[in-house]
This record gives C-alpha cells, structure tokens and sequence, in this order.
C-alpha cells in the first residue's frame, strides 16, 4: 500500500489503525536504535540508510509489513536470523501474529548496520 507522504512523521501519521502501524513502529524503532541509522522517504516508503548507502525500505501492505533489505543472503547467509519470516531475495514480510523480539530481525538489522558501517555491500 503506498501512502503519499512528504516526511517519515507524516507517514506514520497516515498509517492504518491497526496491527500494521504497531508492526512498523516496531521495526522503526529498532532501525533507529542505531544512531548510524538516517530515515528519508522513498518510492513513498520510509527510507534507512547510513552515509550513501541504503539499508532499508520499510511500507505496510494489505497483509504484512514489508521490510526491503538490499540483498538479505549477504547478511544471513546461512537464513537462521530470519527463519521466523516470509522471506523472499530482498523482502521480509512480517504478519500480524510475529512477536519481532523473539525473533531473529534485531540481530538481522545489527548485522546489516555493521556490514554497512564497515563499508561492505550488502545491496543486491
């Protein structure tokens, strides 16, 4: 679903009402724990990037959150971190009924964060 907005703030101000505004504020809030972390919109999806480089997409759909993360194989080669999820190449679709902090997506958005603050590419 795509939302016409100017600003992250407006953005989530226009966010529907329900479990998905509570799942992207969820992931918002652990991609800007990280103080590297800068927030833009994008394609009318909120925008994650550290210096140049672009992280993260994050938007709601009819049903799930989608989080758009470059290349995901060359952060979790090995798929453990996101085993809990609907994943595809580069999108991790969450559902209403994930719990993310007993999931492996904290550590997923870590490790993308260090790759990415060493200067690795972790794009597609």
């Amino acid at each position: 679903m795509r939302l016409e907005a100017e600003s992250p703030e407006e953005y989530v101000d226009k966010l529907p009402a329900d479990w998905r505004r509570d799942q992207l504020l969820a992931v918002r809030e652990k991609l800007l724990a990280h103080k590297a972390v800068k927030e833009e919109m994008e394609h009318g999806m909120l925008m994650y990037r550290i210096g140049m480089t672009r992280l993260f997409h994050v938007s709601v759909q009819k049903a799930y959150v989608s989080v758009y993360a470059g290349c995901i194989a060359k952060v979790d080669p090995e798929k453990k971190l996101l085993q809990d999820f609907s994943v595809g190449k580069s999108c991790i679709r969450i559902g209403r009924s994930i719990q993310l902090d007993e999931t492996g997506l904290p550590q997923f958005i870590a490790a993308a964060v260090a790759k990415a603050r060493r200067g690795e590419d972790v794009g597609c």
